[in-house]
């Protein structure tokens, strides 16, 4: 009875992975118009084999065919409609055709099982390419300018970000353009909050050397970010935009903690020579008539003591006394 269950279920199995497949045909899925996922499977189930069937060569054919000519369509749309903007959008597309057209490549010549020999028409991108690679360059880069002149006249930051973003972009399609590198880097000044702060200690204890810059650093080191700079000096060339006074309020230290591990090390140290005796016992000689010897090696276990201490620091510190303003 269990066997007859077990049957039953390996059965009911096959019977859904069949039909599982027969609705995820490529033909199925051209016919929804996802002519790239048709196209994928097409090529899967036709790479490799001796024999290739007519229906999947014929789907792999059409799929390609509607695929080119939707996206030649799209391109050909948002060239004709004036905004320079889409030309991002043009270059995208006629990488897509670039790619799809590598896939089939592979296959190529491609005949099915009865000897007839599928046609696809390749587009030349290279031209395409380039056409639409300099328009949308050209866009970032004007874009760029534009917003660089709100940000050096109004002290814009926002806009000296965006820029930035803009200058960034143009590396999707050339490396090195025109003044592009210094532009972004004077972008990214432009952009940058720059904060200068200084510590007030309140707290009834002297504080001492080095400690309270290492608050600092602790208390504005993870502050830090792609648009925030925060300085405990000032440092000369910078226009700092803020100035912000930090509060130590209190601090409070643990008691040391005293841990001690005793262990040993072996090390083998040199001491001394010995002469070379042969398998009677006798000092051998060299062919100059000297006493051969050797270096003779000991080893040592000294026992060591390793010390460790350690001692937590807690301080309260607040914005009590916080200002923030421009810096004259």
């Amino acid at each position: 009875m269990r066997q007859m269950k077990t049957y039953t279920a390996l059965w009911a199995f096959f019977v859904l992975v069949l039909f599982l497949s027969n609705c995820s045909s490529p033909v199925k899925v051209m016919e929804t118009g996802d002519y790239d996922e048709a196209i994928g499977m097409a090529i899967q189930r036709l790479a490799g084999k001796k024999e290739k069937k007519e229906d999947l060569v014929r789907t792999l054919e059409d799929a390609f065919e509607k695929a080119t000519a939707r996206d030649m369509e799209m391109a050909d749309r948002l060239k004709a409609s004036g905004r320079p903007e889409d030309w991002e959008r043009v270059y995208e597309v006629y990488q897509r055709i670039e790619a799809r057209q590598a896939r089939i490549e592979p296959l190529l010549p491609l005949y099915d099982r009865v000897g007839n020999q599928a046609n696809f028409r390749f587009v030349r991108t290279d031209g395409l390419k380039k056409e639409a690679q300099e328009e949308a360059a050209a866009f970032l880069y004007k874009d760029a300018l534009r917003l660089m002149d709100n940000a050096r006249r109004n002290r814009d930051r926002l806009a000296a970000r965006e820029a930035v973003g803009q200058l960034q972009r143009i590396d999707k399609y050339f490396r090195i353009y025109r003044d592009r590198d210094a532009l972004l880097e004077e972008a990214r000044e432009l952009g940058t909050t720059f904060v200068l702060v200084h510590m007030e200690n309140r707290a009834p204890v002297i504080l001492p050397a080095g400690l309270e810059q290492e608050i600092m650093q602790l208390g504005f080191g993870n502050q830090q970010g792609s648009w925030k700079v925060f300085h405990s000096e000032r440092q000369s060339g910078v226009e700092y935009d803020y100035r912000v006074t930090y509060s130590l309020l209190d601090v409070q230290a643990s008691p040391g903690v005293v841990k001690e591990r005793e262990y040993e090390e072996t090390k083998e140290i040199e001491d001394g020579f010995q002469y070379v005796l042969d398998e009677r016992g006798n000092v051998k000689k060299t062919a100059s008539a000297t006493m051969s010897k050797c270096r003779k090696r000991s080893s040592s276990k000294p026992g060591c003591l390793k010390i460790t201490s350690t001692k937590w620091c807690v301080w309260l510190a607040g914005w009590s006394s916080l200002i923030i303003a421009p810096v004259p």
